[in-house]
């Protein structure tokens, strides 16, 4: 087993029990199974599936349900962002330069064409009889 097989397994092992430590903490990771979230609208969806199949549905618990997705959602939006993640949109930190004075959109197929240099006139053509 080469240098680089070693890595890699070294690297799959850690990535599995990282997986598991953020499992059992209840946190949900874009896209892994799992987490309070996926529980909770889990639940919400066979609640309402049941409402909607007309079988007995508890209306406290369909509120609570949503209480409790609208908490980690506000825990989720004020948490700071991971490291290297790209700034939220609209943040102080721009993410490209603004454009110079001489850029502008290029010109649409349906712009008007623009004039060209402009150039003299031909000459008139000499009068009859000179």
């Amino acid at each position: 087993m080469g240098f680089f097989d070693k890595a890699m397994k070294t690297a799959n092992e850690l990535a599995g029990k990282a997986e598991t430590a953020l499992s059992q903490s209840g946190l949900n990771v874009p896209g892994t199974p799992g987490g309070e979230a996926a529980k909770l609208y889990q639940e919400l969806g066979r609640l309402v599936h049941a409402e909607h199949r007309g079988e007995p549905a508890d209306p406290a618990r369909r509120s609570e349900l949503l209480q409790r997705l609208d908490t980690l959602a506000e825990q989720a939006a004020s948490a700071p962002p991971p490291p290297g993640a790209p700034p939220p949109p609209g943040s102080s930190a721009p993410s490209t330069p603004p454009p110079g004075p001489s850029s502008g959109p290029p010109p649409g197929p349906s712009s008007p064409p623009q004039p060209g240099p402009s150039s003299p006139p031909p000459p008139p053509p000499p009068p009859p009889g000179s």
